[in-house]
């Protein structure tokens, strides 16, 4: 006996053309009855039935009412916001206010679904929020939208001389044996990480070559561990220095 998967795509009432769609498509209404009846006669013999919906959540990271201008004014609709623009402190996410917006106790009304679903909104406008403030979470961010998935936990090649750097670092720290050192080693990390972030910005706004942004990327993850690493020295001798 055949049998059927069956795929529906975005059939929400939207797009029908029937009365108070937003955005009707001549013939769509039709379509749906011709599937409803197909369906009927074929239930028993369809396997599964999985459906698409092309939402949009006003609040999403793609939409300017996400963003605010520094000075607190909303974005103009179809405005580019570039990673640059960001650094700079040009926009703003709306966080707290999109918040606000989506926080389950306005919705303590509604009943528990409707709170899970303003939970659910809330955890992801936080999530935006850290992702897209943070330079190295943003730029990664940037290059998986364009097809550039950094894959730090399965790709951790690096060119020979950047490791060698790395070992360099790895050792100076081993051997530091004041603040003093260890704050040397930080001031030339805190200047490699600013040069590949400026690097990375060129890549991602001005050439747009994301590849290359995804190696920098990798780079500024290395770095970043192992500025942990030396703060955390760091916090150990201060540690030390105020039990003597």
């Amino acid at each position: 006996m055949t049998t059927y998967d069956l795929l529906i795509i975005d059939p929400q009432n939207d797009f029908l053309d029937i009365a108070g769609a937003a955005l009707p498509v001549p013939g769509a209404a039709a379509d749906m009855q011709r599937l409803a009846d197909w369906l009927v006669p074929h239930a028993a013999r369809v396997r599964s039935i999985t459906v698409t919906l092309d939402s949009h959540a006003s609040v999403g990271v793609e939409r300017t009412t996400f963003w605010l201008q520094s000075n607190g004014e909303p974005v103009a609709p179809f405005t580019v916001i570039t990673a640059a623009d960001l650094a700079r402190g040009q926009f703003k996410p709306r966080n707290p206010a999109l918040q606000a917006e989506v926080h389950p106790d306005r919705f303590a009304a509604e009943g528990a679904a409707a709170q899970r679903v303003a939970m659910q909104w809330a955890m992801r406008v936080n999530e935006a929020y850290q992702r897209l403030k943070d330079p190295l979470k943003r730029a990664a961010y940037l290059c998986e939208l364009h097809a550039a998935p950094v894959n730090a936990e399965n790709n951790t090649a690096m060119p020979g001389a950047f490791l060698m750097q790395q070992m360099e670092w790895r050792e100076a720290l081993d051997d530091a044996l004041s603040v003093d050192d260890v704050d040397q080693i930080s001031l030339q990390v805190s200047s490699n990480r600013r040069e590949l972030l400026q690097k990375c910005e060129q890549l991602l706004d001005l050439q747009q070559d994301y590849p290359a942004a995804v190696q920098q990327v990798r780079a500024l993850m290395f770095i970043e561990r192992f500025a942990r690493d030396v703060d955390a020295r760091l916090d150990q001798m201060d540690t030390a220095d105020r039990g003597q």
